[in-house]
C-alpha cells in the first residue's frame, strides 16, 4: 500500500504523526500480510527500529486509543 495513503487514511482517523505508534502503523500496515501471524510483524519492525515488540504492540494501540473518535472516518 502507498504510504501517503496510509498516512492521509490516519489522519483521517485522527491519528497524527507526532506520536510514536503513527509510525509504527504505517510500517505494520506496510509489512501486513494475511499468512504472517501480527506477532512477527511486530518483531520485524521492532527489528528495524530497534526496540522490543512489545513496545510497537503498545505504541500502535495507544495511538489508535488516543484517536479523535468524533471525526466522521469512525462513523462507518
Amino acid at each position: 500500500m502507498n504510504n501517503e495513503k496510509i498516512k492521509n487514511e490516519l489522519l483521517q482517523l485522527g491519528i497524527y504523526s507526532n506520536k510514536k505508534g503513527y509510525r509504527n502503523i504505517i510500517k505494520i500496515i506496510d509489512k501486513f500480510d494475511y499468512s504472517i501471524p501480527i506477532r512477527d510483524i511486530y518483531e520485524t519492525v521492532a527489528k528495524e527500529t530497534g526496540t522490543k515488540a512489545a513496545t510497537i504492540e503498545r505504541t500502535a494501540r495507544y495511538a489508535f486509543k488516543s484517536a479523535n473518535r468524533d471525526l466522521p472516518a469512525w462513523k462507518y
